[in-house]
């Protein structure tokens, strides 16, 4: 109680003389006392760590409600209004309130993801010291995989992908152990393709070198002590891997609508198990990339509508998802433009698997009060 106290006089000291700058400090000793929950799935499902982690959350979501640097976000490559950031972070409150704690974890590493970005291209002396902190914090983590996530998000690219294979290999060696052992311990099949799909998302999405992802993967498919399901992971991404290696065109494409015709436009038709994890990754990439050359074109509200899109069809299953970033974007600033329905549309599915994986009957009042905001604004 004592901890949960301190925590409170903290955010109490900031009086209404505070500037900006005092309430990113506390925004990211909120992050920053977070992060080890974040890290450990285990621990931030510990009902006894509830009071805390709701704590740091509610203090993330007061500071950036007296956040007031809307101009420095302009300059930026993406970065969503700071009315839809606090969006964000007050549904997540919610999510935790709701115990969908999964989905809670999720959104607040989509959080911390969002912030790196954004720090990472402001050259100035908070967002470097910010860095460096994240970057000392990362160092403190024993198991490689932690210090590989930390690292991504950092934008240390290079890096996390030494501690992805760091940690791939080690857990593979533990395996022969294991056997050797009749099975004493478990091996962590989930993490060890979890770190296959953040290589992959590092050369599809956020640069476009299928030859790279194809290399790394070529070097484990052969390997005996592979699990089986992960093994069938590299095979189908192998094979789609390679098609997009000989297929090029997409980097030449300069706009949202070309993509859409030669990729996307039969994806909200198809099943869910025809999709293709790679070119929604290869698409949603280069269509990130055309969103941050031409912010103010008119095809925004349509890179937002496939970034959100792809996002939530994705499922937090190679990266933290965006999609109720993205989709939440496009409502606010274009909620008459025709795209503004299929991002509301996007949005509802978004928050009901989020929270039930059917129909939405478990989603918060405040939320579905949220959903008929949306209707309102954009009309059914």
């Amino acid at each position: 109680m004592r901890k949960i106290t301190l925590i409170l006089a903290v955010f109490i000291s900031l009086t209404s003389q505070a500037t900006t700058k005092d309430y990113m400090h506390v925004a990211f000793d909120s992050l920053m006392s977070l992060n080890p929950y974040l890290a450990q799935e285990k621990k931030f499902l510990d009902p006894k760590e509830e009071e805390i982690i709701y704590t740091h959350i509610d203090n993330l979501s007061k500071a950036f409600s007296g956040v007031h640097g809307e101009n420095l976000l302009k300059g930026l490559n993406y970065a969503p209004s700071l009315k839809v950031i606090r969006t964000h972070i007050d549904e997540t409150k919610i999510a935790f309130n709701a115990k969908q704690k999964y989905f809670a974890r999720n959104r607040l590493r989509a959080t911390q993801m969002l912030c790196m970005n954004c720090h990472s291209q402001m050259k100035n002396k908070a967002s470097t010291t910010i860095i460096s902190e994240m970057r000392a914090h990362s160092k403190k983590f024993t198991n490689d995989f932690d210090k590989a996530e930390t690292l991504y998000l950092l934008r240390d690219y290079p890096t996390s992908v030494r501690y992805y294979k760091k940690y791939i290999d080690l857990e593979l060696e533990k395996s022969q152990k294991i056997k050797d052992r009749a099975n004493i311990e478990f091996l962590p099949e989930r993490n060890i393709l979890l770190a296959f799909k953040r290589i992959v998302h590092l050369y599809t999405k956020t640069f476009f070198k299928p030859e790279k992802a194809l290399t790394i993967l070529e070097l484990y498919n052969s390997r005996k002590d592979l699990p089986e399901t992960v093994r069938e992971s590299l095979r189908k991404w192998k094979k789609e891997l390679i098609v997009w290696k000989k297929d090029k065109k997409i980097s030449s494409m300069t706009s949202v609508a070309q993509i859409e015709k030669a990729y996307l436009s039969k994806m909200n038709d198809s099943i869910e198990s025809d999709r293709s994890d790679i070119t929604l990754l290869v698409a949603s990439g280069r269509i990130l990339q055309l969103l941050n050359i031409n912010k103010n074109n008119g095809e925004a509200p349509l890179a937002l509508y496939w970034l959100g899109f792809s996002d939530r069809q994705l499922n937090f299953s190679y990266y933290y998802s965006m999609a109720e970033i993205y989709l939440v974007d496009c409502m606010e600033r274009f909620p008459k433009h025709p795209v503004a329905k299929r991002c509301l549309a996007e949005y509802r599915s978004s928050i009901e698997m989020g929270y039930t994986g059917s129909s939405g009957q478990h989603i918060p009042k405040d939320l579905r009060d949220k959903i008929r905001k949306y209707e309102q604004l954009i009309g059914k």
